[in-house]
């Protein structure tokens, strides 16, 4: 759908769709502080899932979150790993 798509209040890096469903990648690219810097990304992702959920539905898979600046943070993203959208 587009990279830095703006919904409402909360803007999404990427935005993709697939066979009728649409997810999001947030992704995280300078240095991370780990503690601080997963709160910080738990409450942007959290509120993207809540602005994903109310502009795409039940189409609206979740929010998965991509950090590159650390090679401590970062991870192999698995499905378990998707911040997903409350029903």
């Amino acid at each position: 759908m587009g990279s830095e798509v703006i919904e409402g209040d909360v803007a999404f890096d990427l935005l993709w769709t697939r066979n009728g469903s649409v997810f999001a990648d947030e992704v995280k690219s300078g240095m991370f502080g780990i503690e601080l810097g997963e709160q910080r990304l738990e409450a942007q992702v959290g509120a993207q899932a809540d602005v994903g959920r109310n502009t795409w539905g039940d189409s609206f898979l979740g929010v998965r979150p991509v950090v590159l600046g650390s090679m401590f943070a970062s991870k192999t993203i698995k499905e378990k790993d998707f911040v997903r959208t409350k029903p």
